[in-house]
C-alpha cells in the first residue's frame, strides 16, 4: 500500500487468525530454539503460548522497565513530530477556546 512504518517487518492482517499465523510465521522465521525473549507484562497470553510453541525460547523475561527507558530516548525527527504535534493541539485548543462559554451546552 506503500505506507512506511519504519519497521524491519510490517504485516497486513484482517482477522484473528490472519494475524496469529503471521505472528507464529514471523517467529518461525526470525527466533532459534533457546533464545531468549524480552516481552511487556501485558504481552497476550495466547501469544507467549505461540511463542513457546514456534520459538521455544530458553527464557521468556518481562522487560518492562528496560522498555520504559528506551522511549524516553528520542530521535530528532521523534522530537519534530512532538513539537509539531503541540502546535496543531494549541492551534486547535485555541480556536475551541473561543466558543466556550461557562455554563453553556449546546445540544444537536
Amino acid at each position: 500500500m506503500g505506507i512506511d512504518y519504519g519497521a524491519d517487518d510490517a504485516r497486513m492482517s484482517f482477522t484473528t487468525e490472519m494475524a496469529t499465523n503471521d505472528l507464529a510465521a514471523l517467529m518461525d522465521e526470525k527466533l532459534k530454539p533457546g533464545c531468549i525473549v524480552g516481552v511487556e507484562s501485558t504481552f497476550p497470553y495466547y501469544a507467549t503460548r505461540l511463542l513457546e510453541e514456534h520459538a521455544r525460547p530458553a527464557q521468556i523475561q518481562v522487560i518492562d522497565d528496560l522498555l520504559y527507558q528506551l522511549r524516553l530516548v528520542k530521535s530528532r525527527a521523534e522530537i519534530e513530530l512532538i513539537v509539531r504535534a503541540r502546535r496543531s493541539l494549541t492551534k486547535t485548543v485555541m480556536e475551541l477556546a473561543q466558543n466556550l462559554r461557562l455554563g453553556w451546552v449546546a445540544w444537536n
